[in-house]
Order: C-alpha cells, then structure tokens, then sequence
C-alpha cells in the first residue's frame, strides 16, 4: 500500500518545529524576512495535490541553486493549504537579502512557468516581532491546541478554521535550520568560522537539499 501524508491540520508537533526553526534561524542571524505565497492551484499545470507538489519542489530546488549563487542558501519554513477561494497554496517564510529580491520574485514566474500575475507575491516581513505575526498567520490551518499555545488570533485575517484536506507533505523545513541542525549547531564553531571568514561555508554545509 503507498504511504499517504494526508492531513488536514498542522499538528502541534509540525508548529513546533516550524517555529523553533524559524527562530533559530534568527539566532544565526540569518532572519526569515519575507513572505513568499505561491497560489499553486492558480496554473493548469497543477491539477492535483501531487501536481502541486512536484511544481514546489521544483521551485524550492531552482531558488535553493540561485541564491546559492549569490553566497547562501534556501532557508525557509513552508506551510500548504488549501481554501474555496484560492485553491492549494503556499505560504513561506525565507531569509533574502533585500538587493536580490526584486529579481527573485521575477524569477520566480519563471522557475514556476506561472503565467497568471496572482500566482506569486512576496512581501517583505517588518521589524523582527513581526515574524512572530507571520508564524501565526502560517498557523492558522493548526489544531486547536496548536491555537492556544502559539496565540493565532481569531480574527477574518487568520481565519482560524479547517485549510482543506491535503494528501501531500503539509509543512517543511530546509535542511539549514531543521531539527538535526539545531541539534548539530556549536556556537563555538560557528565563531571560529566567522573568526576566518568562513560564515557561510560552515553554514552551508548543512544546506543541499530545498526541503
């Protein structure tokens, strides 16, 4: 039988590993200050939850090679969801630096073949509370325990209900930040790199995959 990843929460378990990841990700000084939304319903070329997936994948794997480029990787949390009005869609919390992200929204469309202009929207996140606001909002598909402990508004923008049934990975980390990192992260080492200046490299390491 083939294994399925259906759900239709986040689980509190996936909202943990969302958040501390994002806030380890602070903590390396490699903050997620934009809000990426890929509305992945919005192409005909993604018909289907596993349609859907395969066009995020390939996505993520494009921006992880183009920022790699420009001396860092994909570091990220993702949710899916899914809604009457907007169809399977993603959201994203990433670190980018601001210079590039005029060109990494263009290329977007491109890496994605998406032809509607709504198809994409990135948006960068405010003072660094706000990602907090961003991680809530992310939430709002969460069980409600998930809710109370994390403190998602119930309000029309968090629209705290059920986000649709979803038979794909629901929530992802990239390898930068993911649960193994946090584990693995020694502050000393990391200072002895930046001593060399050799930050990133030793960032870096840990980030092959887009997740």
């Amino acid at each position: 039988m083939a294994r399925t990843s259906a759900s239709s929460h986040i689980s509190m378990k996936q909202a943990k590993a969302l958040t501390d990841s994002a806030h380890f990700a602070a903590r390396l000084g490699l903050p997620l200050n934009y809000h990426l939304t890929m509305h992945l319903s919005a192409e005909e070329s993604a018909t289907t939850d596993a349609d859907a997936q395969r066009l995020r994948q390939q996505v993520f794997e494009r921006a992880r090679k183009w920022l790699q480029r420009r001396g860092y990787d994909l570091i990220a949390v993702w949710v899916l969801e899914r809604s009457a009005t907007l169809g399977l869609h993603c959201h994203m919390a990433l670190h980018l630096s601001p210079e590039h992200a005029p060109a990494f929204r263009q290329k977007l469309f491109e890496w994605s073949d998406a032809s509607n202009p709504r198809a994409i929207d990135l948006r960068r996140v405010g003072p660094p509370l706000w990602l907090d606001g961003l991680l809530r909002y992310m939430l709002k598909g969460s069980e409600e325990k998930v809710h109370e402990r994390y403190g998602v508004p119930h309000d029309d923008m968090h629209n705290r209900r059920n986000q649709g049934t979803i038979t794909v990975k629901r929530t992802g980390i990239t390898t930068a930040i993911n649960t193994k990192a946090q584990k693995n992260y020694k502050p000393e080492l990391l200072a002895i790199a930046g001593a060399r200046g050799t930050t990133l490299a030793y960032l870096l390491g840990r980030t092959r995959q887009a997740g």
